[in-house]
């Protein structure tokens, strides 16, 4: 066992495990309403893009939990999917704010109350910097609403006991004796191991950084992040909801739901899904009704696609799952499903724009899709379902020469689709991927080492040159957020995605335009691929569009524009006074005769591209930026699984925030993980 996993890090939940809240998982809105708010439809959908629904007659159907089920008797479903997200994508950029007012009506139909205070000062820091889509930060209000419920005297408290704990660091912004603000970092890491803690310092200085050009706009603020790839919160949806309702007092989980605890009791995870029973991996490929991802926003959603507790080793390995904190502590993460509690930050060295030598699209010379990994994303170990998660569920597909799959047919436009045919996987995994992992098994203990070794397909590495001869690369989650997503969207290939982590950017790129989706248990896989493999013309469009997107809408500018409203976010709910906190104007004042003088965007984050490159080109003790899921397609780099959790703080130690004191239903049957159960994201 690597000694980096006895390095421990308190975990506020009872069982070693973590989670968050999906979007319509709240009883109700937290904070009280901005009465000025024009009324408005759901904050997840901009303001003229229409609903979802459940098509009929010769359409597909398109269900809530993200999916499409093809009708045989229209045609494929990819050429709907691919015209729905060109609506889609202009439909958002067309109803974007260009005004400080228009901007502030908009965050008040959106968020019924006001913009924070220094609403303003983004505004025309982002107008110069020429951010994009300056609307979109639904996920900032998603991630900070439940605790608008909490006192500001208990907000800071919790956040104050959380920078005490190892393996987090705080990015503390305060204002000058001789005015202005500073922001400076300290880390938290006395027992960590040296290797560690030097990702912690690595990790502090580049969020610093990166809002560093900022701090003269900020307000006094403390930010506490969490140093490693995973999520790290789980607070249970009955117990967010005490903060909002009385009334859900006498819905709290009194026996041990574990991952179900997270959901509200209509969710399919917490109604109906039972824990004891594996899911059938087979019988998904096999006999499951096809379908592809239409909302990949919606099918990351954990309690409506319960399958993912299985599929998904950062899920997996904590079995049944934990029992839920009754503390919410306001800590950021770099990532986090739709269970953790985590508030989601940008991660700076995800950013690069070196890619090497890359072909254009029709001088590549493989029309195949490219993977290369390690055997991350769990612990493989014989105490947890490993078989079943996502990378040995892909190179044990890629790998095999006997048997047959149901394949839908690629039919021309306006022509029915028709019903899957029965292809052999010989010749499927010939034509269309190549998949493998690389080195030696890692995250492994005894004998499942060799299982691994010996009955799964390990290849040779491939170079970033050799990578980019691929007109379509694959990007799947590790054990935790992947750090290549942005370097394969710079490429002129295609990028297929499938990930259960929804990041900073993900309101700002449209899947089927940008990328192509693939779903979680990857049983579209070869469907898809099939389809651009007869229409090149369309798989070139994505490659083309999804490079101009991550040069024009992931810059250093789009990720400090993020961490500017986050933290403005963060100093108004630290505030005693709230709504003194916030921006009443209406937008109609003059620019500011300063505005010329404001911090420039060229300022920000010097440095993060060398980093992020260092990062993914130097050994593990030697990285400047340590990333998440940050190997390229052929080179994958080692890095130490982060510690396991050790027990929560005690609780005379822990901050009296709850509406209500309640004691901690710890029953005998809750499940209870062998460490370590989070691990690090690098492969």
């Amino acid at each position: 066992m690597p000694a980096a996993w006895k390095d421990a890090i308190p975990r506020p939940w009872s069982t070693e495990a973590e989670v968050e809240f999906s979007d319509d998982d709240f009883l109700g809105g937290a904070g009280p309403a901005d009465p000025t708010a024009p009324a408005g439809p759901d904050l997840s959908r901009p303001k003229n893009e229409r609903p979802p629904t459940q098509s009929k007659g010769k359409n597909h159907t398109y269900l809530p939990n993200g999916h499409l089920v093809p009708n045989p008797a229209a045609q494929h479903p990819i050429y709907d999917l691919i015209d729905r997200s060109e609506r889609e994508w202009q439909r958002k950029l067309d109803g974007q704010s260009t005004t400080l007012r228009e901007a502030v009506d908009e965050y008040r139909r959106r968020y019924h109350r006001a913009p924070p205070k220094g609403f303003d000062k983004w505004w025309h820091w982002a107008q110069k910097a020429g951010i994009p889509l300056p609307d979109e930060y639904d996920q900032i209000h998603h991630d900070l609403e439940p605790y608008w419920a909490i006192r500001p005297a208990d907000f800071r408290a919790n956040a104050e006991a959380a920078s005490k704990m190892d393996g987090m660091y705080t990015i503390t912004c305060a204002g000058k004796a001789g005015g202005g603000t500073e922001c400076t970092e300290k880390v938290q890491g006395e027992g960590l191991e040296p290797e560690v803690h030097l990702v912690l310092t690595q990790r502090s200085v580049a969020q610093l950084e990166l809002i560093k050009p900022l701090e003269e706009l900020l307000y006094d603020t403390k930010a506490v992040f969490y140093m490693h790839d995973g999520p790290w919160q789980f607070v249970g949806h009955d117990y967010s909801g005490e903060y909002i309702s009385k009334e859900a007092l006498a819905d709290l989980d009194t026996v041990h739901l574990g991952w179900g605890s997270g959901c509200a009791p209509h969710k399919p995870l917490r109604q109906s899904w039972d824990p004891s029973s594996l899911v059938d991996v087979e019988a998904l490929w096999q006999t499951a009704p096809h379908s592809f991802v239409y909302d990949h926003k919606a099918t990351m959603d954990v309690c409506t696609n319960p399958n993912l507790v299985q599929l998904m080793g950062v899920l997996n390995s904590h079995g049944k799952g934990p029992g839920s904190s009754h503390i919410m502590y306001p800590t950021m993460a770099m990532s986090k499903t739709t269970l953790h509690s985590d508030i989601l930050a940008v991660s700076a060295e995800a950013w690069t724009e070196d890619v090497g030598d890359d072909p254009e699209w029709d001088d590549k010379k493989q029309n195949l899709l490219l993977w290369r990994g390690k055997t991350t994303g769990i612990l493989y170990t014989d105490r947890f379902h490993w078989n079943v998660t996502q990378r040995v569920n892909l190179v044990s597909h890629a790998a095999r020469r006997e048997g047959t799959l149901p394949v839908l047919p690629v039919s021309p436009p306006s022509s029915p689709v028709g019903a899957p045919e029965m292809r052999e996987y010989a010749s499927l995994n010939k034509q269309l991927l190549d998949a493998a992992f690389v080195d030696e098994p890692i995250q492994c203990e005894g004998d499942v080492c060799n299982e691994l070794r010996e009955q799964y397909h390990f290849a040779d590495r491939k170079d970033w040159t050799a990578a980019n001869d691929y007109k379509f690369l694959l990007d799947v989650d590790g054990n935790g957020w992947s750090a290549r997503f942005k370097r394969l969207m710079s490429t002129n290939s295609a990028v297929l995605k499938s990930t259960i982590f929804p990041e900073w950017y993900t309101d700002r790129i449209q899947p089927w335009k940008h990328y192509i989706p693939i779903k979680a248990d990857l049983t579209d896989l070869y469907d898809v691929m099939s389809f651009f493999q007869e229409h090149d013309d369309l798989g070139k469009r994505v490659a083309n569009q999804g490079k101009e997107w991550s040069k024009t809408f992931w810059r250093q500018e789009d990720m400090m524009s993020y961490q500017f409203r986050l933290f403005l976010e963060l100093a108004r709910l630290e505030s005693d006074d709230r709504d003194a906190a916030s921006y009443h104007g209406r937008g109609d004042e003059d620019e500011p005769a300063h505005v010329d003088e404001l911090p420039s965007a060229d300022e920000g984050a010097p440095g993060a591209e060398d980093g992020a490159k260092a990062a993914e080109e130097t050994g593990p003790s030697e990285k400047v930026q340590p990333s998440a899921d940050e190997e390229t397609p052929g080179e994958p780099k080692d890095a130490a699984p982060a510690p396991a959790p050790a027990a929560p703080p005690a609780e005379a130690d822990k901050p009296a925030n709850k509406p209500a004191d309640k004691p901690e239903d710890k029953p005998e049957d809750a499940e209870k993980p062998e460490k370590p159960e989070e691990l690090t994201a690098s492969d």
